[in-house]
């Protein structure tokens, strides 16, 4: 802030006053008492002030003629000697006060400049510093999303895991599934064997019942008795297809929903399959044990007519034909089973892919933090270095305004 300049009424009122104690009104006298005041402004104001003072007029006392005229004369000649010395000496001061006074101008003036640069570098530097600022917050805010990211990225990856667990579970429960199946498979080989062996011993009682031909008459009840049964039997391999059938359907069905959910569906999609399997089994040994009785019984009335072995073949043939529709089943199942997993598969490959893109996206947004750090640091030092020239360049304002008060006082 510029300094409030003196007055003339005030440099003449303590010149007026020092005149009247008896003192010299110089330049550094004035400026002691008023304690202030730039002394070139002091200059100029007792030069006004020596200028309107009015020439004090001593009356001479009443001499002789004569005596008077010698020291009138002598009185000149020291006075014209004094003048001229006083004159020479004033012209002199005047010039050296007109330096002194056009020096102290034009350093009160780079003195001014020089504080309305400090001034102005103190406003950038508040305004860097407020903007250094504003940048920080901004940093702090990005810095904080990053790590809302990461925590996201984190969180995705936890939940890609217990997909790929989930998978994993599944995939084993589909092997334990494979093992079962190959244990059907064996049991099915073992009933085929039976089912041969049973066959082999159906051509040995084709020969007995053609042996017992001549008993037709007392077995036509008991033939009634077996057609029927088979008659029972065929319905009842109907109703166990037609089950197969719908069974398939549902578990196809649920396949596909388990498919979709990738959980607790497929696991329960298999253990209906495995209750139908159980179910076609259990038939299966219905039906055997329906064949042995009815070989049981043949054995038993050692005659019998074509008919009825023609009917043996048949259903015998419809157990092959329920065993192979059983193959089947399993062999559908096993090809869902696999475009499940090859879709479970499919679907690791997405989240491994989205994982990777949060991952890219997350080094870019660092990347970007670090550049805009980077930034504002190199502003930051911009202003550091500005504060330091400024303090450089107070001392030496300090010093040449401390040798401008000096020659002034000099």
């Amino acid at each position: 802030m510029a300094r409030e300049g003196i007055s003339y009424e005030q440099v003449a009122a303590v010149a007026d006053k020092m005149v009247a104690d008896g003192q010299q009104p110089t330049i550094r006298a004035v400026r002691d008492v008023l304690g202030t005041g730039s002394p070139n402004t002091v200059h100029a104001h007792l030069t006004a002030w020596r200028a309107a003072r009015p020439q004090a007029q001593a009356q001479a006392p009443e001499l002789p003629g004569e005596l008077v005229l010698a020291l009138a004369q002598e009185i000149e000649r020291a006075a014209a000697r004094a003048r001229s010395e006083v004159e020479g000496r004033l012209v002199d001061a005047q010039a050296e006060a007109g330096e002194l006074s056009a020096s102290g101008a034009a350093l009160e003036a780079e003195l001014a400049e020089a504080m309305a640069r400090v001034e102005a570098l103190t406003t950038e530097r508040d305004q860097a510093a407020a903007t250094a600022a504003e940048r920080a917050e901004e940093i702090k805010r990005q810095a904080d999303a990053l790590v809302l990211e990461r925590q996201t990225a984190d969180t995705a990856r936890v939940e890609l895991a217990k997909i790929q667990l989930r998978v994993e579970q599944m995939a084993e429960k589909a092997a334990e599934q494979a093992a079962k199946i190959q244990g059907l498979e064996a049991e099915l080989g073992k009933a085929r064997e039976a089912a041969q062996t049973a066959a082999v011993e159906v051509s040995r009682l084709q020969a007995q019942v053609e042996a017992a031909a001549k008993a037709e008459t007392a077995l036509v009840a008991e033939r009634d008795f077996l057609k029927q049964g088979l008659k029972d039997a065929e319905a009842e391999l109907a109703q166990a297809r037609t089950r197969a059938d719908e069974a398939r359907k549902a578990h196809r069905d649920e396949l596909s929903q388990a498919q979709v959910a990738h959980r607790s569906e497929l696991a329960e999609a298999q253990a209906k399959a495995e209750a139908e399997r159980k179910a076609h089994r259990e038939e299966l040994a219905t039906a055997q044990a329906a064949l042995a009785t009815a070989t049981a019984k043949i054995e038993a009335m050692t005659e019998g007519r074509a008919s009825d072995q023609a009917a043996l073949v048949e259903a015998k043939r419809r157990i092959e034909a329920l065993e192979l529709a059983e193959a089947e089943g399993r062999k559908a199942h096993r090809a869902e089973l696999a475009e499940a997993q090859a879709r479970a598969e499919a679907e690791r490959k997405v989240h491994r892919e989205e994982l990777a893109t949060v991952r890219a996206e997350g080094a870019a947004e660092v990347a970007r933090i670090r550049e805009e750090l980077a930034k504002a640091q190199g502003e930051a030092a911009k202003v550091r270095e500005e504060l330091a020239e400024v303090r450089k360049a107070k001392p030496l304002l300090a010093t040449h305004k401390a040798r401008k008060d000096g020659v002034i006082a000099e």
